[in-house]
């Protein structure tokens, strides 16, 4: 697996060598806690669209195409964080499940990975050579800070139980639902879990994101319940799925 560059005079304020190798960190930091490589490579664009995605594909023998949004190369904590969510939208296995009315979980569990693998990245930077490929003023200490001003966007509730994340998901489930069926995401909500699964599940124990590449292995039905999903996940996958389902009490 490798990652190229196209359109590299799209990118501001990091150059091209210092920018794969920031790209590539993300990639092995992320892919080791998943424990499995992606099986094609990537190709990854700049500012193409008004918000970062991975274009779906009709060859498996194309590489992914992420495009993300990022307007000053300076702002190395926001590449980690795009380029994270959008490769853990091929490790869930996306284009195979493009559209549905449970999406949104998708996308809370990709959230979860930006958020997960920024920690893991400030956790084992050295062992991950960050810094040898990228500018002086580079620190490991402004993860947490960027991590903070996240939180600060959505004044995200942090801290919460089984019990309340499971009433949250409730209350909001059939908007959560009606604005899947039109790829619009309700970030401020969706981050509330997202949050939850990384406090109590993926910083404690990062091979849980194995549990990523059992979504949407099976035919998902366009209109089918959040009950039928996540039985559907858990049926097909491994004990990381069931201790997820569990922290959310959804059993």
């Amino acid at each position: 697996m490798k990652i190229e560059l196209f359109n590299v005079n799209e990118w501001a304020g990091i150059d091209d060598k210092q920018l794969i190798h920031l790209l590539n960190v993300t990639y092995n930091a992320f892919s080791l806690m998943v424990g499995k490589d992606l099986k094609k490579d990537i190709v990854v664009t700049n500012n193409k669209y008004p918000t970062p995605q991975i274009d779906h594909f009709t060859n498996n023998k194309e590489p992914y195409k992420i495009d993300l949004t990022i307007p000053d190369g300076f702002d190395w904590c926001k590449i980690i964080f795009q380029f994270s969510h959008e490769i853990c939208h091929a490790y869930c296995n996306f284009n195979d499940a493009q559209k549905h009315r449970q999406k949104w979980f998708e996308e809370v569990i990709c959230d979860a990975a930006s958020f997960s693998n920024l920690y893991n990245i400030s956790k084992n930077w050295n062992l991950l050579k960050v810094k040898d490929g990228l500018p002086t003023w580079c620190h490991q200490s402004y993860i947490k800070e960027y991590i903070e001003i996240l939180f600060s966007q959505y004044n995200t509730a942090t801290g919460l139980s089984g019990t309340q994340i499971n009433k949250h998901i409730d209350i909001n489930l059939a908007n959560l639902e009606a604005n899947s069926l039109q790829r619009k995401w309700l970030r401020d909500v969706n981050r509330v879990v997202s949050i939850y699964l990384c406090e109590n599940i993926f910083y404690k124990s990062p091979p849980s994101w194995k549990a990523c590449i059992y979504l949407n292995r099976w035919p998902v039905p366009y209109n089918g319940s959040f009950e039928e999903f996540i039985d559907s996940w858990k049926t097909l996958g491994d004990r990381h799925v069931s201790k997820i389902i569990q922290a959310l009490e959804l059993t």
